[in-house]
């Protein structure tokens, strides 16, 4: 389905999620807020509801259980906004968090305020079950669909059967769907070619505000050059190979610093300020944790780099960084990696620069190019802020959701 400009008709739509952290989380929470955004701007009402709580470590600010964020209100419907630690309490937030979810559903219909449902969780028997109620109450459902679980998993995993049903089963519960990527839209119609199941499909790529990019005072918070990596700590492998750049650079004589902003376990913090301290790099090596936006902002426009490496696996083919969207609206170049929907929009030394494999020398080299030429480093940057603005800004991709959203929600 191709999304064409519809007369204009009043929407209200609920995007739900299992583990988006709305409005404090991360990448996902970020992708639900401008797809939100979006939409808003389109005069859609837009509500968030979290099932359940964020996990601990996601994010030092304690949510509310309800309340109203970029004009955005959300509700955590456990009740419980931060996720413990016990298997008991946790069973008892979901059943509250599903029970108040049907609850929600059946009230907003009754009311006439409800017309679409926008799944955003990997939760096979989550998105099952709710698009079954939502069939029965009329209410139209689309997955949004930025990961491919199966790509994640052996087999022997014991997360693969749920990736599995998710991928085979569950999207087709959906009435449509808003794949991330070429790959996932693709498997998207194998899956759905095979069941003899109609899916229109709409695909968004990475979404971010260009304006939130900009700033104008690139004055650094520290006083030392350094590269710049924001990711979750469970991106345990990548975070060590920039800790490894870092001392290849070392070893060429290239003193530079790596800063890295983003949560997760303590164990993984730990273990990685042991792997640089027995590189005899640590004190090149800053983890910051969570941080506001002003900060994150300041913290890219004033790195000499940011960095986005994917190693060539299916499951990086599939996926489209969310933070590359970030990055590239700072106008600070980008380091990343040919690999799924990156080589589509990325060219090196044009819009970005795109290291010839995932490696520490590798990656030291391109780190090394863009130090020895800033001048065609700061241009590039500008190119790059000037694709984010025109293929990746929330307000393009808010019309063609919109209309697309009003094309499911009239058809039979």
């Amino acid at each position: 389905m191709q999304a064409s400009h519809l007369k204009c008709k009043s929407l209200n739509v609920v995007i739900l999620g299992d583990f988006i952290g709305f409005p404090y989380g991360m990448a996902a929470a970020s992708r639900v807020r401008y797809l939100a955004a979006g939409l808003l701007d389109c005069g859609v009402k837009v509500t968030v509801f979290n099932i359940v709580g964020i996990n601990r470590n996601t994010s030092t600010i304690k949510p509310s259980i309800a309340g109203v964020a970029w004009g955005i209100p959300y509700e955590y419907l456990s009740k419980v906004p931060i996720r413990s630690s016990s298997w008991w309490r946790r069973r008892i937030e979901d059943f509250v968090g599903f029970g108040n979810l049907f609850i929600k559903l059946i009230t907003l219909k009754m009311k006439y305020q409800i017309d679409v449902v926008i799944f955003y969780s990997r939760n096979s028997l989550l998105i099952s079950n709710v698009a079954l109620f939502c069939r029965l109450l009329r209410i139209k459902t689309v997955a949004e669909v930025c990961e491919w679980p199966i790509t994640k998993y052996n087999s022997n995993h014991r997360f693969f059967n749920n990736a599995y049903k998710y991928c085979t089963k569950a999207v087709l519960k959906a009435d449509a769907a808003l794949p991330i990527s070429a790959y996932i839209e693709n498997q998207l119609a194998v899956v759905a070619n095979l069941s003899n199941t109609s899916l229109p499909m709409l695909r968004i790529p990475i979404i971010v505000d260009v304006k939130e990019g900009q700033s104008s005072n690139t004055d650094s918070l520290f006083p030392y050059s350094y590269l710049f990596y924001s990711a979750s700590l469970a991106y345990f492998d990548i975070i060590k190979l920039l800790i490894d750049v870092i001392k290849e650079l070392d070893n060429r004589g290239v003193v530079i610093s790596l800063i890295i902003t983003g949560t997760g376990e303590p164990i993984y913090a730990n273990s990685l300020i042991d792997y640089a301290t027995n590189l005899g790099i640590q004190e090149r090596i800053n983890l910051l944790g969570w941080v506001d936006e002003a900060k994150l902002d300041k913290l890219q426009t004033s790195a000499k780099a940011l960095l986005a490496p994917l190693y060539d696996t299916l499951e990086n083919q599939a996926r489209f960084p969310t933070k590359i969207g970030h990055y590239l609206a700072s106008g600070t170049p980008v380091i990343s990696t040919r690999v799924g929907d990156v080589a589509t929009y990325l060219f090196h030394e044009k819009n970005a620069y795109l290291a010839d494999g995932c490696t520490p020398t590798l990656i030291a080299d391109t780190v090394e190019s863009i130090l020895s030429n800033p001048i065609l480093a700061h241009k590039v940057g500008l190119a790059g802020k000037d694709l984010a603005k025109n293929e990746f800004d929330y307000r393009i991709h808010g019309i063609n959701l919109y209309n697309f959203l009003l094309q499911v929600v009239t058809s039979r």
